[in-house]
């Protein structure tokens, strides 16, 4: 994991180093991770984890960001949970959620911060037209929900029960660290999105999750 991300982004700026004409635009990624649950985040007013994907995420942005010295306008963006068709996380939980099999993790409390792809692809498209983005932002719906608010909307969105939990050693079998995203969670913000102007398709769970199934 560290490997394709951190030393891959070092490659990159290494090799804007040495281009004579440098790129006009550098797109980076992070992830939720980055911050510690249990308390609200946004890019400015946030406290960073100090685990395993909360390390990872902060020393990715930090190889982005040594191009923004180099003259090149850098974006970063920390994805929350993408949904969308045909794969990521839903791809993984979709089929016992259409068997009837699907519920909350836990108590189904803990936050989940998350993003519909086509917004993700839409704010990519903003930051590539317009020269006033740059540094860190969150990408992420401007209404995060929970756990349980997640089940709520695939049982809706597949007309399914969603009575059994789901069990913590499944998630980790299917998403490795990744589990960490969805067993505990983030209340993640988009707030310089928002004060960029940025609109959201698909700003609540309900009708991202039908879009998506």
């Amino acid at each position: 994991m560290y490997d394709s991300r951190i030393n891959t982004t070092s490659r990159l700026v290494r090799a804007f180093e040495m281009m004579p004409s440098k790129p006009p635009l550098f797109i980076s990624t992070s992830a939720v991770g980055f911050y510690a649950e249990g308390v609200k985040q946004t890019e400015d007013n946030f406290k960073r984890a100090d685990d395993f994907l909360g390390t990872l995420a902060y020393d990715w942005e930090q190889a982005a960001l040594k191009a923004v010295p180099l003259g090149v306008r850098t974006v970063v963006f920390r994805f929350g949970i993408v949904l969308g068709k045909g794969g990521g996380m839903l791809g993984k939980i979709l089929l016992p959620f259409k068997l009837g099999l699907g519920g909350v993790i836990g108590d189904g409390s803990q936050s989940f911060s998350w993003v519909q792809i086509k917004d993700l692809e839409r704010a990519y498209m903003a930051a590539i037209a317009d020269d006033s983005f740059n540094g860190v932002y969150n990408l992420t719906s401007p209404n995060p929900t929970t756990n349980r608010g997640l089940t709520k909307a695939l049982g809706k969105a597949l007309n399914r029960p969603t009575v059994l939990p789901l069990p913590k050693f499944a998630l980790r079998l299917l998403f490795g660290e990744g589990a960490t995203a969805v067993i505990g969670g983030q209340e993640v913000y988009p707030k310089r999105l928002v004060e960029a102007g940025f609109k959201f398709v698909y700003p609540d769970i309900d009708a991202a999750v039908k879009a998506s199934v």
